[in-house]
């Protein structure tokens, strides 16, 4: 499995965004994990889309936290921090939206992501 770090010192990115949009090639033949070290990654308006064979996993729900003002007049993926993929997990972290109008944390239409 390959391995992507972020933390604020000594990873490989200091955002999940720029870590998660680096994977190009992930397959059920070449799974990726995203290890987010402990910390508060505000994202402003910019959304985590998972990808199909990445893992996304924080440092526990008290330590990771992924925050953002992500928010659309309506439902939808363009209203959440996350947006699920199939095949996909994320797992150990607090996820919080305060974008406003519509703001939802993780948003799932015909995908089935493994929550955790």
């Amino acid at each position: 499995m390959n391995v992507v770090t972020v933390s604020a010192e000594n990873g490989d990115y200091t955002s999940p965004v720029e870590a998660i949009n680096s994977i190009l090639d992930a397959s059920a033949t070449n799974p990726y994990l995203i290890q987010i070290g402990p910390g508060v990654y505000e994202l402003g308006t910019r959304q985590i889309v998972m990808k199909e064979w990445v893992t996304i996993q924080g440092s526990g729900q008290d330590a990771t936290k992924i925050t953002g003002l992500v928010s659309s007049g309506s439902e939808g993926p363009m209203s959440a921090i996350v947006v699920g993929s199939d095949d996909a997990a994320i797992s150990n972290m607090t996820i919080e939206n305060t974008g406003g109008l519509v703001s939802i944390a993780i948003y799932n239409f015909l995908a089935s992501p493994r929550i955790e």
